[in-house]
Order: structure tokens, then sequence, then C-alpha cells
């Protein structure tokens, strides 16, 4: 019989904790989920900071499964993105992991640099910068391959406690296997054909948001130089062949002439009809799986030093867990901004408004997305090119809403926080407002003088018409004075009626053929019929 079994509840409890066994091959199957993810966040370079731990024999067996579906290594996006075109007017589900984790990083950046508080909306807008590293430098020199580097020399110094004191190299052998068979999983070249899945160079003019009733909002301005967005958030399958063309690795593809344009293109290498990345990756995925099973059989069957391998593993989670939740520089996603300014508004409108202003078409492409109803008449007006009346509303309570930029407020005059946010308060704009209303009740008053000489003139004239009527009897001559009087008094009910509409017509702002859902109905409708009313 066992001495273990026979020994008292107590005894065995204490000798479990003493030096736990069976424990290990359980914890290398949990946390696969948090392995993708740190690889997701690292992945695409020559070197992927992600450190051995619990978990990998379960993401491994996770990756084979997806292979045999979509085919993808990067998890699904764990943030909710849409992408706009705002040259267009397009809009994509983003379907990208790093889309959305440029977006969520983004927010966790403002957040910590200034806090929204209570206003309703952010701007922030940035223009993509020359990629110095041609999209080489995933992996970076950030926190994520410190924290690697720090990791790995932790779980070294436990891995030679039990090799100086009892000459037990068995955990010292597991951190090697695990730690290489690691860097391998990461240095696959499909991780960098997913996170490029995109032409390259573009000049779009891309938001980023979670749509309505987020209070975010992330232009990027392409100036030849970014990403191109709005393919990256619906990319390719890697079953397919233009994915790895995208990537262009030599190895992977080769150069031919197009017959069409006669211009050099790359073409993927394919075996049997698969891309030959999407071959390396499945059987490379395969004969890991294979190794991390025979790993977790060894593992199983250690009798002692049992705390050494349990702390490598758990030094291992940690740094896991600290990588994949970590907010990363664009630029270690390949797509390098340079912030720009921050637009922060007490109103949704009032931003959408102001962006307009200083990026054309930006705040009408947006329009629909947090406006799908009927708009207000002075709202309506703005989007015409008519602001007066509704930047007349806001100056009038600049003090919460600030000044609109359309009433001639320059960036350069007002300045900028370190974040680039407007900081608005008294400024030029408002005595400028403030001249021109006053010209302008100047200019009423001149027309009112007129008109009431004008219809002085008629009485005048009516008079004179009345007296040449009572001198001639002649009802031939009274017909054709009567006619002309009608024919007076209907020019001038013709020229008030059209002064009374104000000169523009309303629906959609001019150049766009296809306007907002929303701003056309308004425009169409309910709001034209108030205003012919009033």
């Amino acid at each position: 019989m066992d001495s273990n079994n026979s020994a008292p509840p107590l005894q065995q409890l204490l000798d479990q904790w003493g030096n736990p066994q069976g424990v290990l091959a359980i914890l290398l199957l949990l946390g696969g989920d948090v392995v993708q993810k740190a690889l997701a966040q690292t992945s695409g370079g020559t070197i992927t900071p992600v450190c051995f731990s619990f978990g990998w024999a379960g993401y491994s067996i996770k990756a084979l499964s997806s292979l045999t579906g979509d085919g993808r290594l990067l998890p699904e996006p764990d943030h909710h993105v849409k992408v706009y075109n705002l040259e267009t007017g397009y809009v994509r589900e983003n379907k990208n992991w790093v889309i959305g984790r440029l977006v969520r990083d983004n927010i966790i950046h403002l957040d910590n640099a200034k806090p929204l508080g209570n206003e309703a909306l952010r701007i922030s807008i940035y223009d993509a910068q020359p990629d110095t590293n041609n999209n080489a430098a995933f992996a970076g020199h950030d926190n994520a391959l410190s924290s690697a580097i720090a990791t790995t020399l932790l779980q070294l110094a436990v891995a030679y406690k039990p090799i100086h004191t009892t000459g037990d190299w068995t955990a010292l052998t597991t951190l090697a296997a695990g730690t290489a068979l690691a860097l391998l999983t990461g240095s696959l070249p499909q991780w960098r054909a997913e996170k490029l899945a995109c032409r390259r160079n573009s000049n779009k003019l891309i938001a980023l948001t979670a749509g309505n009733g987020s209070r975010d909002i992330m232009l990027i301005r392409g100036n030849g130089h970014c990403l191109d967005l709005e393919d990256l958030a619906t990319p390719e399958l890697p079953r397919s062949a233009r994915m790895w063309e995208s990537l262009a690795l030599s190895w992977l593809t080769h150069t031919t002439k197009d017959p069409n344009t006669g211009k050099p293109v790359h073409r993927a290498l394919t075996v049997f009809g698969v891309p030959l990345g999407f071959g390396i990756t499945v059987a490379a995925t395969a004969l890991q799986s294979l190794c991390w099973l025979a790993l977790l059989v060894s593992v199983a069957g250690v009798r002692s030093n049992n705390w050494s391998l349990i702390a490598i593993g758990g030094l291992g989670m940690v740094q896991n867990l600290v990588v994949a939740g970590a907010r990363r520089d664009p630029a270690m996603h390949g797509i390098p901004l340079k912030h720009v300014e921050t637009i922060v508004s007490a109103k949704v409108m009032d931003g959408l408004m102001d962006v307009e202003v200083g990026y054309k078409n930006a705040g009408y492409a947006l329009l629909e997305e947090f406006f799908p109803g009927y708009l207000r008449a002075d709202e309506t007006a703005w989007w015409d090119g008519e602001t007066a009346a509704y930047d007349g509303k806001r100056m009038g309570q600049k003090e919460w809403r600030g000044v609109p930029r359309s009433v001639g407020v320059e960036v350069s005059e007002v300045g900028r926080d370190e974040m680039g946010e407007v900081e608005v308060g008294e400024t030029k704009a408002a005595e400028k407002s403030d001249e021109e209303q006053e010209k302008s009740s100047e200019e009423e008053d001149k027309s009112s003088e007129g008109e009431e000489k004008s219809s002085e003139g008629e009485e005048k004239s009516s008079e004179e018409e009345e007296t040449s009527f009572e001198e001639e009897k002649k009802p031939g001559i009274e017909g054709e004075a009567g006619e002309k009087k009608e024919k007076i008094e209907g020019e001038g009910e013709g020229e008030g009626a059209v002064k009374s509409r104000g000169g523009k017509k309303r629906g959609g702002k001019k150049g766009k053929k296809n306007p907002p859902r929303g701003l056309q109905v308004a425009s169409s409708g309910y709001f034209d019929v108030l205003a012919n009313a009033e």
C-alpha cells in the first residue's frame, strides 16, 4: 500500500502543498485566450516578446482548430469600431484586431492625458507619418519587449535554483523548450500578413468611431503614408492568395508583369492551389501542437521541484496578461501617427460643425451616423451654408458651448494646450461677431426706412390715380388705369414674397449628390413647411 494514501488527511494536504503534483498539466491547458491576445499585440516582427507560461498547450490546440475554419491567427476585435471614408461617405464594420486596439488605445491615452468630463464629443485628429522601418518593427522597443526580457531573466533564475540545490535540471529544460516553441509560434509569417492585409501609402481621410452614442472620434489623414484602413477593416482570408501578395515577401511570392499594364506585380506562391505561406502556418502549427502535448505529458510526470515549474509558468502568465491588455503606440502596430489637435465640444452637433470647418466633409459624412432623424431648422440651414442663426445661438451660450469655428476663429489665434485641444474663451472672433451683428442691425434700419419711403410713394401715386379717375369719365380709360393698378400691386407682392423666403433653397449641402438621409428628409419636408408658414 502507498504510504501517502495511508497518511492522515492533514499530512496528505501538507505534502501536496509542499510539492504539488498533477497540477502543471492542468495549468498548461488554461489561459489560451490570454496567450492569443498577447501574440496578437506583439507579433509580426522578428522576435515576439511573449514568454512561456500557462495556457500555451491550450492555445496550440485552439490555433489548429481555427486553421481548419477561416484560417485566421488574429482573434476577433475586442473593441467595436466603424470605419468611415469621409471623402465618399462609405462606412464599414471593422473586423480587424489592429484597428480595434488602435481606437481603444487612443481613448485610453486621451483619458489619461485630459479626461473628457461632461463634454459630449471629443474628436482627435492625426497625420500619418512615413514608416521608416517599412512596417518591420511591430514588436518595437517598448514596454512589451522590456517586460519579456525581464520576465525571462527571472524565469531563468527560478529554473537555476533546483540545479544549484539538488542538481535537478527538469525546470530549466522545460523553460528552454517552452520558450523556443513560443518564439517559433510568434515568428510565423501569417501574423505579419494578417496585420498588413491592405494597400499602402493611402491618402484617405478616415474616421474611426464606435458609432452613435460614442463620445470619441479618431480622424486620420493618410497623406500618402498610411495603411489603407478601409481595406484593413475587411481583410482577406489567409487562404486567399491576395493577402500574401500584399505582404510581398520574396520567399512567399514571385514577381511577374501584369498583362494589362505591363507593370511588375507580386503573385503568391501556391502548392496545390493553397498559398505557400498558409501551408507553412498549418504545418508549423500542427507540429508545434504535438510538441506542446509532449511537453504536457513530460511535466505531468514530474515528482520533485514542482513549485519551481509553477513559479516559472506564473511569471510568464503575468507577463502575458500585462502585454495582452497594455496600450501600445500606433507605430507598434505599423501605423505611425502624429497628433494634430483635439476638438472637444459640449454638444455633438457643435463638434461635427467645428470639425467640418477645419476638415472638409469630415463632419458632414458623420452627420447621419450621429443624427439619423430630423434636424432642427437652424441646423439644416447651417449645413446649407446659412450659419448665422445657429452660430448666433451658440455665441449667446459661448461660456459653456465655446465659440464656433465657422464665425472666423483661427486655431492659431486661440492657441492649444499640450494635447492640441482648442482653448475657447474671449477671442477676436467674438468681437468680430459683435461687429457683424451691429452692421446687420444698421442695414435692417436702412432697409426699413427705404420701405417707409416706398410706401409713402405708393400712397401719393394712388392719390394721383384717384384724381385722374375722377377727371376722366370715359370707361375705357378707367379700365386701363385699373389694369395698371392691379399690375403694380401684383409686382409689389411678388417682390415681397421673394424677400421673405431668403434667397437660398434648403435641401442639403451644395455639391453633394447623396446627402445624409436625416438631413435630406428634414430639408425637403417638415421644416420647409414651418419656414413657409412663418
